[in-house]
Order: structure tokens, then sequence, then C-alpha cells
């Protein structure tokens, strides 16, 4: 990983950007069958390995975690159990549909200065510079990862898009760190800081969380896009650094009781 300059310009490339089309009902925005065609290069035949319980990708786990405090995004996936174990595939609602097919201005620029902000963090060029087409913005292209996990007497498989990772640079057997990568609007007000710490982080920690990601990386930027702070947070450490806006321990009960 790379570190971004501050006053790095998060909408370089935006006009030529063209979103990926999540209109259509049909298409699964995350397929489950290249997830199963992983498992089976990677440990062999179905009867050699160990089951897990559940095989899903981490998007469908967020939406589970995260229900207690949402009030307002319904959500679904479909669910098909075999041999003892429930796969999940994820699915996308009508309202998913509905957002996708009319985004706000201000929700495109978002999304691509999310991915702006990971390729300057992550390609080794200057975090000012577009002109390589390997720094154009491009939403086909992502890494994903393979974790076994447990939660209460739950074994599950889960999959997970991973920004980046950093190099310890040392022999430990765990040598490289998976690093989140996040953007968010300067907090200027105290609303501002409520919905960081009661909505953002609460998302950010979930997705880090489920998958043992330790680090998150986030770039503040001003209203025109250029970013102003850089700053790190510990997941381990954000539930007690939000704990008046929300509690970890009711998401976890949650999870406990999936069978």
């Amino acid at each position: 990983m790379l570190v971004t300059q501050v006053g790095a310009k998060l909408l370089d490339g935006f006009e030529e950007y063209s979103s990926k089309d999540e209109t259509d009902p049909t298409a699964p925005p995350a397929p489950i069958g290249p997830l199963l065609e992983a498992l089976k290069h990677f440990q062999g035949d179905e009867e050699t390995r160990e089951h897990a319980h559940f095989v899903t990708f981490r998007n469908n786990l967020n939406k589970i975690m995260g229900t207690p405090y949402n009030s307002k995004n319904d959500w679904t996936f479909q669910a098909e159990k075999r041999v003892g174990c429930v796969y999940l595939d994820v699915r996308k609602t009508q309202q998913d549909i509905e957002s996708n097919r009319n985004p706000h201005e201000n929700q495109r620029r978002g999304a691509f200065a999310g991915r702006r902000f990971e390729l300057y963090s992550t390609y080794p060029k200057p975090s000012v510079s577009t002109d390589d087409d390997q720094r154009q913005v491009n939403e086909d292209e992502e890494f994903c990862s393979i974790s076994a996990i447990t939660l209460g007497d739950k074994r599950l498989v889960v999959a997970a898009e991973i920004d980046c990772y950093e190099d310890l640079g040392d022999s430990r057997e765990k040598a490289r760190e998976y690093i989140e990568l996040k953007t968010f609007r300067l907090l200027q007000r105290e609303k501002d800081q409520f919905v960081f710490e009661r909505f953002k982080l609460l998302v950010f920690w979930i997705q880090s969380f489920l998958v043992g990601t330790p680090k998150i990386v986030c770039a503040f930027r001003n209203d025109d896009f250029e970013v102003c702070k850089l700053q790190s947070f510990r997941v381990t450490e954000i539930p007690s650094f939000c704990r008046k806006h929300w509690v970890r321990q009711m998401l976890d009960r949650l999870l406990d009781r999936c069978d």
C-alpha cells in the first residue's frame, strides 16, 4: 500500500467514467459460481474437505449483522441447503435497483471518489497522476479473498473484496495485513461527526471484522473532493470509540442465532 497525498483530487477522470449497470434484476451482483469453483480448486473434491455450515460472500453477512441498527433499507439473499451446508447468494432488492437506476449526482461522485482513492493508494505512481490507463477507475477489477471463520459454533467460508494489504516486512508467519480504504467528507459540524460514528464506522467495522481486516484508512475530503486529511483506525478499537451509538454485542448475538 502507498500513502495517498493530501491534496489529491478524487474526481480526476470522472467525466470519462462509466459506472457498472446494476439495474438488471436478473444479474446477481456477486455470483456464487466463481467462489465454488475456487473452493474446489484449492480444497479438492467435496468428499475430502471439511464441511462448512455456510458459504457466502461477505455482503450477505453485512446485511444480517447490521439489521439491529438498520431502519431504512430492506435486503434479501437467496439460500440453498445442500449436504448440511447453506449457500447464500447475493441478490438485489427493488429498492437497490431503483436507487441504481436514478442515482443522485453526488452519489455517483462519491462512488467514483472511493475507487479513485483505492487507485491512488495502491498504484506505484505519484498520487496526483492519472495519465496511465491502468490508473483509470475500472469497477470490473477487484481482488477477492476467501476466509474460513468461526462464529459461535458455526463454520463459515466467506469471500470478500479486499482493497489492499500492507507488507509488514518481517519473517513472521503473518507477513502482511489487509487494509480497508474509505472516503468521507470532512467532519466540520457536530452532525457530520454523528453520521460518521453512528452509520459509517458501523458499516466499516462490520465489513472489516467479518474477514479479519485489522486496519481502516479513511481519506477525509472537502466539497471539491480533494483529500484534506488521512486517518487510520484500528478495527478492534472502533466499537469502544462508537459505544454511545451502537453496541457490538447486539450485532454478535444476531449472527450467533443464524442456523
